[in-house]
């Protein structure tokens, strides 16, 4: 794992700065990119395969996150608004905006930037992932609706956050679906 994590932390550029200039390369969607020649090999040994043997294999979350942290540095071309077609990797960006709006650790602001990367990038161009993140926010909603999954406590988070409050408990939108769950799940029906 040590010499994994020393190899994770070297500065990988697939594209070089001049080329990520260039206006044809920068209209080429991500996508595109990313699962064609040369990118698809690369993109699987060094971004997706140490994140998943960390994941897999690290012993404490601090090596989870230094991996992490590296492969969204690895990812070959630069994400954006522009490079992505897929309407939920926008609606990603628009959370990350407003995300970084609140959160105010700047001792986290890497890993968090770091893991929206990854989640973009793999929502924007991976239906494996993609369709099973899905599934995954599917089933939370459905807990939402059955009462199982709680609304954040109110005013939380509060340390390093700048949210307007009020905010969570009886004002998030978890503890609102749940007050219509009933109306919600009849609508669901047809």
């Amino acid at each position: 794992m040590a010499n994994m994590l020393k190899e994770m932390n070297r500065d990988w550029h697939v594209l070089s700065p001049q080329e990520e200039k260039n206006p044809k390369i920068r209209s080429q969607m991500f996508s595109q990119m990313i699962i064609g020649y040369p990118f698809r090999d690369y993109v699987i040994r060094f971004v997706k395969n140490p994140l998943r043997f960390a994941i897999t294999a690290a012993k404490t979350f601090s090596e989870i996150f230094t991996v992490l942290k590296a492969s969204a540095k690895r990812i070959p071309v630069e994400l954006t608004r522009e490079r992505c077609k897929n309407t939920n990797t926008l609606v990603l960006f628009d959370i990350e905006d407003k995300f970084f709006k609140y959160e105010d650790n700047k001792a986290r602001e890497d890993l968090f930037r770091a893991a929206f990367k990854i989640y973009k990038g793999e929502v924007e161009h991976d239906s494996y992932y993609r369709n099973r993140g899905d599934w995954f926010l599917e089933e939370q909603i459905k807990a939402i609706l059955d009462g199982k999954w709680q609304p954040r406590p109110e005013d939380t988070p509060h340390h390093c956050w700048n949210e307007p409050k009020p905010y969570g408990g009886k004002h998030s939108i978890i503890y609102k679906m749940q007050q219509k769950r009933e109306a919600i799940k009849k609508l669901l029906e047809v």
